[in-house]
């Protein structure tokens, strides 16, 4: 009778460990699943993402260089405010090198982060520099209701907020992450 109990006690014993097992498995599934979801997800984000980065840059840049042509001064024009033509012309060209951090590779290798956060900095003073003379010339300006005005105007909002980004946020997002690094 003792060995009946003891083999029916493997049997249960071994019937708990299958079922373990089994459940185990199908939870491993459903995470691996999870996960080829959630990169797959982040992925084309991402690409939608860029896609959306280099078709607003494109758009800026036709747009820009359409209101220049369309409201280029004239000595006939009552509106001839050369000073933002310049402006937005100076933006225009600038825009170029907007989203480049760094094209140098030295050796093959990667900059440090505190060299890439420096030239971060350097483009957000850059964009300060352009927002402080952007501000003037829309705010003095006496073309208000130009498509040229108005593209300026998208422009200083657009260089005071990457200078507020490149400036504020980059530096201390960088600052506490080095603090989170030395803790752990």
């Amino acid at each position: 009778m003792t060995v009946m109990t003891h083999d029916i006690e493997n049997q249960e014993e071994n019937i708990a460990t299958v079922t373990y097992d089994i459940i185990k498995k199908k939870h491993e599934r459903e995470i691996s699943y999870f996960n080829c979801i959630f990169a797959m997800c982040s992925f084309c984000s991402i690409g939608v993402l860029v896609l959306c980065i280099i078709g607003g840059s494109v758009s800026y840049v036709v747009f820009g260089i359409m209101f220049l042509v369309e409201d280029y001064p004239r000595k006939s024009n009552e509106c001839n405010d050369i000073n933002l033509w310049v402006y937005v012309l100076v933006c225009v060209i600038l825009s170029f090198n907007r989203f480049i951090v760094s094209s140098n590779k030295e050796n093959n290798s990667y900059h440090s982060t505190s060299s890439v956060v420096s030239m971060i900095v350097c483009k957000g003073i850059i964009e300060l520099g352009l927002s402080i003379w952007g501000g003037i010339e829309v705010l003095n300006s006496e073309c208000d209701d130009t498509n040229l005005w108005r593209f300026a105007l998208a422009t200083f909002i657009i260089q005071l907020s990457l200078a507020t980004i490149c400036l504020l946020f980059v530096p201390l997002g960088s600052y506490c992450l080095t603090h989170l690094n030395k803790q752990n």
